[in-house]
C-alpha cells in the first residue's frame, strides 16, 4: 500500500504513472497522526519525517493505492530515492469513508539528510499544510498572469467558491468534457484578452490539456 499525498494524486501530473502500472486506488486517506507537509521549490510537495521544532499541526490528506511490486520500481526512479531525494519510510493511515480503516502504508517522504533545512527553508511549522492542492501546484505562475487571471474569471462570475469546486468536478468527469471546458476556456480568451496576453494563457491551457488527457 502506497499512500500519495501530491504531484501523485489524481488530476496532477504525476499520476499517469500510477494509472498506466494499472494500481488500484483504495480510497481516498488521511495520516492517522498529524505530520509536516510543506511545498518546497517549484511547487514540490515534501511530507518530512518529524522535524525536531514541529508539533505536526495537521493531519495529511491524499490517496492510497495498492502498488505491484513492478510499480513500486517505476515510483521509486520517480521518486529519486536511488538519489537520497525521497526515502520511502512506513505511515500509518486512515481511509476515509464509512470503514475508517486504519491501514499500514509507505509514503515517499523527504529524506533525512536535507529535511530540517528544507523546512526551516520553507517556513517552519507556520508553511506545514493538511493538504496538497491545485492552488500549491500553479504558485509558481508568473505573479501577473496569476492576478490578471483571477480578475478575469472573477468578472465573469467565477468566484472562489466556484473555483474551489472545480478541481473536484474535473477529477470526476470524462475526458470529452475537459476538452469542452478547455475549448470554451480558449475561446473565451481569444476574443476577450489583450494580445500581448493572450499567448501566456494559450500557454498554459495547452499545459492544463495535455495534464488531462494523459489523466483521463
Amino acid at each position: 500500500m502506497v499512500f500519495v499525498y501530491g504531484t501523485l494524486k489524481r488530476g496532477f501530473p504525476n499520476h499517469p504513472l500510477l494509472a498506466a502500472s494499472g494500481s488500484p486506488l483504495v480510497g481516498a486517506a488521511s495520516t492517522a497522526t498529524p505530520a509536516s507537509l510543506v511545498v518546497g521549490p517549484y511547487s514540490v510537495p515534501f511530507l518530512l519525517p518529524r522535524p525536531s521544532s514541529s508539533s505536526g499541526s495537521h493531519l495529511v490528506s491524499g490517496e492510497l493505492y495498492a502498488v505491484s511490486p513492478r510499480a513500486l520500481v517505476d515510483l521509486d526512479a520517480l521518486e529519486g530515492t536511488h538519489l537520497g531525494v525521497y526515502e520511502r519510510r512506513k505511515v500509518t493511515v486512515v481511509v476515509e469513508g464509512g470503514s475508517g480503516e486504519v491501514v499500514e502504508a509507505e509514503a515517499y517522504f523527504a529524506h533525512t539528510s536535507y529535511m530540517e533545512a528544507l523546512w526551516l527553508r520553507c517556513g517552519g511549522e507556520a508553511a506545514e499544510i493538511g493538504e496538497y492542492t491545485m492552488e500549491h501546484a500553479a504558485k509558481d505562475l508568473d505573479p501577473q498572469l496569476q492576478v490578471a487571471l483571477k480578475g478575469y474569471l472573477v468578472a465573469r462570475g467565477v468566484n472562489s467558491k466556484l473555483a474551489s469546486s472545480l478541481h473536484h468536478h474535473l477529477v470526476e468527469k470524462e475526458r470529452w468534457q475537459y476538452m469542452n471546458w478547455l475549448k470554451t476556456l480558449e475561446d473565451m480568451f481569444s476574443h476577450h484578452l489583450v494580445e500581448k496576453e493572450r499567448w501566456q494563457y494559450m500557454n498554459w491551457l495547452k499545459t492544463l490539456e495535455d495534464m488531462f488527457s494523459k489523466d483521463h
